[in-house]
C-alpha cells in the first residue's frame, strides 16, 4: 500500500505585493504604517492615532538599517 504525500497549507501569511502609494491611500490612513514600492522603495508614512502622519526614509548602509524624517503630511 503505497501512501500519498500530501502538502498541508502553510500556517504563514503570504507577504503582501508592496503598490505604489496614492494620494488617496496616504489621505485615508489612520493609524499604522504603509510603504512604497519600486522604484521608491523604503519610502514610508507613519500615521499616530492622534491623526499625525509622518514620511521617513529605511535604508541600509554596512548592513544596519537606517531611517531618517523626511517631514509631516500633508
Amino acid at each position: 500500500m503505497t501512501a500519498d504525500i500530501v502538502e498541508l497549507p502553510s500556517r504563514r501569511r503570504k507577504p503582501i505585493p508592496a503598490k505604489p502609494l496614492t494620494a488617496l491611500k496616504v489621505k485615508n490612513l489612520k493609524s499604522g504604517v504603509i510603504s512604497d514600492a519600486h522604484p521608491y522603495r523604503g519610502l514610508r508614512l507613519r500615521a499616530n492615532k492622534n491623526g499625525t502622519k509622518t514620511w521617513m526614509y529605511r535604508y541600509r548602509a554596512d548592513d544596519k538599517l537606517k531611517q531618517i524624517k523626511l517631514g509631516t503630511y500633508p
